[in-house]
């Protein structure tokens, strides 16, 4: 958040990883990811508690999908989008 504004975005990079299994197969990949988003601390009543309505972006940009540790050869890019409203307090 911003002294003169309420209105906010971040990004950053690190590592991205997806798994998924059952009984007797596993599928799994890890790269490099990058995220983005964007929000707005909105006060509610004029006091200290902020709703925060958010949208962020993240996406996987590297990585190999493996069937049961063997490698696949095909690239993997997960994609998310996350929408959401969280509450907090200022103080």
């Amino acid at each position: 958040p911003s002294v003169t504004s309420n209105f906010w975005i971040k990004g950053g990079v690190g590592l991205a990883a997806a798994k998924e299994s059952d009984n007797s197969d596993e599928v799994k990949s890890s790269g490099v990811g990058v995220g983005a988003g964007v929000g707005y601390d909105w006060n509610v009543g004029g006091g200290n508690f902020v709703v925060v309505p958010f949208a962020s972006y993240l996406r996987q940009l590297s990585g190999k999908i493996k069937f049961d540790g063997e490698d696949t050869g095909v690239s993997a890019n997960t994609n998310i989008l996350q929408l959401g409203v969280g509450i907090g307090y200022r103080h």
